[in-house]
């Protein structure tokens, strides 16, 4: 058989140093793969299959296609310049430039992911309407540009506020929320948003300058945010009514405002739309009325109302037992209806909010305020003693708030905990153990480094991390050479870090090691802490040939070719979700998703994590959100797992593109490294604008809505069926 360009890919030998903080090279492909950094001529469809593997493997030879003679393949090669953070940009500035508006809009998106200073005159020259014809392409020159460090043109962002396209509205009122409140021209880029604002006639545009507005606290917007708290148009609800109670737990409104405020938020606790009143329910932190009591709103229909309601009780001080007021906790937790709506609760998912309230409330009478223990609540046995042992959700509930407790009831209950089989449960009380940090536990928390399960090693050097001590690091190092298999990427950089914050020779030793990691990433966080501490070791490593990253092969998959956008339906209890997959913005995305549920992966899986009014996310073979496999990997992870056994590594490297982020949206969770993608995923409640340009979109609900709402912490994926491949 003849090889083809998509043949002779097959195999690359690529150094693993693609990291945008390492300056180790890359080397250059074998004699028999040159088809690998092919030349532009080559045709359409095969520059198209040769830029999908070489981005896949993060080559800088990506940067080849930028001159091909198709509109296309340029584009295409564009975006990739964008996550292959080796490759030289210089052709973007060439791209940005292009006679095609698609390659202009790509070019614009990539230095905008790559974070380019250098390229903000470009961006700004393209992002008007006399400089740019292209609605789309001034769009993404004004997001890229706002996602540069150049404070200096922040209100030369803004003035895309004046475009006639909401398109290029929405970038740069969007774009305002990324900017840090400490810049200059903080006070004039939020008067300048404001003035905007009140005469903006798209819903679009607004709920996103409502947004930006929320996430700069602007105490200027107050006015805005009481006027849009009515808007028929949720969205822009839950930005005003965040906006607000954001103001009023950081104090910074006047008394005026304050019970302008306090009205306003105590009207929308129980809002027509729940994510609404999730975001109301921080005022019962300060303020209770007879009409809006947290009581209501812990009987809401709705389990994620009674959830975040609980967590905002949860953090009550109870100073007195006069009345149900908010300093009365204590009184409150008598009250009859209160104590049957935590026992008899039907989700174990708010249960453990509730139970994990209850608590950290009585830890703190206990501590603070022994007389006004209500006589009647055995607090001992309520830390011992649950109605439902089995639920791995309600004993880490109840893990959790144990970090509350003090003195000998904590060693008692926590006893019970820590060596649990579940590692939800064991991972939620060696967090408890790192708020207690006397020798004993640091010394257990010290023993977990050396556990089997990579989780909660990671868990135990988070818990270190909050009082790191140099003693420590001879553990902490150990746990970084010996970790291997899934989540030991996440060990490995967190234990650099640690190592960063200790200092010190054996610190440096460490660090000097995470140079020569396997992990791109991991070398990079060695980078960045030597950084600071110790350059000259960098210099000194990056000056030795012996040292450069070990090469590896680097296989190419032929990813299929679709006809149509693939549907797959997700069962759980509380109905199907729908969702259309987009393989032509995240090719690997979706074949990854699309085979593991091919394998029947998901089916029985949970969703561990429910966050309300922003994600639901499961896929994780674990349960607690430190797990994840590709479909690179052949085994049954789920069955080595349940036998204790190591569970291969393997990661996808991020397809973020320029989709935003909306109701339904089904993103690619991650760590700190932008290409840990694995099975795991999350929907969104609502729009969720700080995640775009940083989560990789592979899909998006088209169907139930309702059942998204109703998900919980611990419910079961029952099954995910491809109903239609595409193909």
């Amino acid at each position: 058989m003849n090889s083809s360009p998509l043949r002779a890919a097959s195999f690359f030998v690529l150094s693993l140093a693609a990291s945008a903080c390492s300056s180790s090279r890359v080397s250059a492909p074998h004699a028999d793969s040159r088809a690998a950094v092919a030349a532009p001529e080559v045709s359409v469809a095969q520059a198209l299959v040769e830029l999908r593997t070489l981005e896949d493997a993060r080559h800088p030879s990506v940067a080849n296609f930028a001159t091909h003679g198709s509109a296309e393949v340029r584009a295409r090669a564009a975006r990739a310049l964008g996550r292959v953070l080796d490759a030289k940009s210089d052709a973007l500035a060439t791209l940005l430039a292009d006679t095609d508006a698609h390659v202009r809009a790509e070019a614009a998106f990539a230095i905008g992911l790559r974070g380019e200073a250098r390229f903000v005159d470009a961006l700004l020259a393209r992002s008007t309407p006399t400089g740019e014809p292209d609605a789309n392409v001034r769009a993404r020159a004004v997001e890229a540009a706002s996602k540069l460090d150049a404070p200096e043109t922040r209100l030369k962002v803004l003035a895309a506020l004046a475009d006639p396209d909401p398109r290029v509205r929405i970038e740069a009122a969007e774009g305002a929320g990324r900017w840090k409140r400490e810049e200059a021209h903080a006070t004039e880029v939020a008067r300048a948003l404001i003035a905007r604002l009140e005469h903006e006639t798209d819903a679009e545009v607004l709920t996103y300058g409502l947004f930006a507005l929320d996430r700069r606290k602007s105490v200027d917007a107050v006015a805005l945010f009481l006027r849009c708290a009515s808007s028929t148009d949720p969205r822009q609800r839950i930005f005003a009514v965040h906006g607000l109670a954001t103001l009023l737990h950081d104090q910074s409104l006047g008394m005026i405002d304050a019970t302008s405020a306090i009205g306003v938020l105590l009207a929308h606790t129980d809002d027509a739309d729940w994510r609404v009143a999730c975001e109301a329910v921080p005022v019962f932190a300060t303020s209770v009325d007879e009409e809006h009591e947290p009581i209501f709103s812990l009987a809401h229909s709705v389990a994620n109302v009674r959830y975040a309601t609980w967590h905002v009780v949860a953090d009550w001080v109870p100073t007195s037992t006069d009345g149900l007021t908010v300093i009365g906790a204590a009184n409150w937790l008598k009250h009859e209806s209160a104590g049957a709506l935590v026992d008899y609760e039907a989700s174990p998912f708010v249960w453990a909010a509730a139970r994990e309230a209850q608590i950290r409330i009585y830890a703190r009478l206990l501590s603070d305020s022994q007389d006004l223990v209500p006589e009647s609540v055995p607090f001992e046995s309520m830390l011992v003693t649950q109605p439902l042992p089995e639920s791995p959700v309600l004993l880490a509930g109840i893990a959790r708030g144990l970090g509350a407790v003090q003195g000998e009831i904590f060693d008692r209950a926590i006893q019970g905990f820590i060596r649990h089989p579940n590692v939800l449960v064991a991972a939620a009380a060696i967090e408890a153990l790192g708020k207690h940090m006397s020798p004993e536990h640091r010394a257990t928390l010290r023993e977990f480094l050396y556990h089997a399960d990579n989780g909660l090693r990671l868990a135990a050097l988070d818990a270190l991390a909050l009082a790191p001590q140099p003693d420590d690091l001879e553990h902490v190092a150990w746990a970084f050479d010996h970790s291997e298999g899934d989540i030991a990427p996440e060990v490995r950089f967190n234990a650099l870090r640690f190592a960063g914050k200790v200092g010190g020779d054996a610190a440096l030793a460490l660090l000097d090691r995470g140079l020569d990691a396997r992990e791109p990433f991991v070398r990079s966080v060695a980078r960045q802490e030597l950084a600071r501490l110790a350059p000259e070791r960098i210099a000194a490593h990056d000056a030795d040939p012996a040292r450069r990253p070990p090469a590896t092969v680097v296989a190419a998959v032929e990813l299929p070719t679709y006809a149509r956008h693939p549907i797959v339906e997700m069962q759980t209890r509380h109905g199907v979700l729908r969702f259309e997959l987009f393989p032509d913005e995240a090719p690997y995305h979706v074949h990854n998703f699309l085979t593991l549920a091919a394998r029947g992966y998901y089916d029985g899986l949970t969703f561990h994590r429910v966050v309300p009014d922003f994600v639901v996310q499961g896929g994780d073979y674990r349960g607690d959100g430190n797990g994840g496999t590709t479909f690179r990997v052949r085994e049954n992870v789920r069955e080595l797992f349940a036998k204790g056994e190591l569970v291969p590594h393997d990661s996808l490297r991020h397809e973020i593109g320029p989709r935003k982020f909306v109701r339904g949206s089904l993103g690619m969770p991650r760590n700190d490294d932008l290409d840990s993608g694995s099975s795991q995923f999350f929907v969104t409640h609502r729009e969720t604008p700080h995640l775009d340009g940083r989560y990789t979109i592979f899909g998006e609900l088209r169907d139930g809505f309702d059942a998204l709402d109703a998900v919980e912490v611990g419910d079961v994926i029952e099954k995910v069926t491809i109903v239609d491949p595409g193909r």
